[in-house]
């Protein structure tokens, strides 16, 4: 009788081995990959909103605010409505996907929401800061130039109380 072709099952489990081995390298690489898009797709989005809320106030030349909740980690754009739900206000829940991040810190200088004027023009910088799981994002708004700069924050620790959160961070990116 001649053998039946196939593989022996030293074979099987080396490439079991090989496959679980390539996993536990693959899994942690790809987990912090998703925090990372998930971080960036979010500051994304704020960037964007700042930037629509700033050109629909120029356009009108009435007063547009972004007002952000951080209890509810959402934000919105107030007297604009959904492009989804005509009859709803714009706003953007960042704890839902595909996002699902924590609005940790928003202060601007009048409080939780930033005002474009008429013309454009902010009322002043703000500080947002986002979280999922370990990893953290400083989000910085800048009136004057109108930009919004980014930094992984290894650490964040904020008073009790609400003052401004203590940071350890890393170089800023722009947006």
């Amino acid at each position: 009788m001649r053998p039946r072709p196939g593989m022996s099952l030293m074979e099987v489990v080396t490439v079991m081995v090989i496959v679980a081995v390539l996993a536990a390298v693959a899994i942690p690489r790809y987990a912090n990959a998703l925090v990372n898009r998930r971080l960036d797709s979010a500051v994304l989005r704020i960037a964007a909103d700042l930037k629509l809320a700033e050109r629909r106030a120029r356009t009108t030349s009435s007063s547009q605010s972004v007002v952000f909740d951080v209890a509810a980690h959402t934000y919105t754009l107030t007297g604009v409505t959904d492009l989804d739900r005509s009859a709803e206000e714009y706003a953007v829940d960042l704890a839902e996907p595909p996002y699902e991040v924590e609005i940790l810190y928003a202060k601007f200088e009048s409080g939780t929401q930033i005002t474009f004027d008429g013309y454009g023009q902010a009322s002043g910088d703000g500080k947002i800061v986002l979280k999922v799981g370990n990893d953290f994002k400083l989000v910085v708004f800048t009136a004057a130039t109108r930009t919004v700069e980014t930094s992984s924050v290894e650490d964040v620790e904020i008073p009790v109380g609400g003052g401004e959160p203590i940071l350890i961070g890393l170089p800023v990116e722009s947006f």
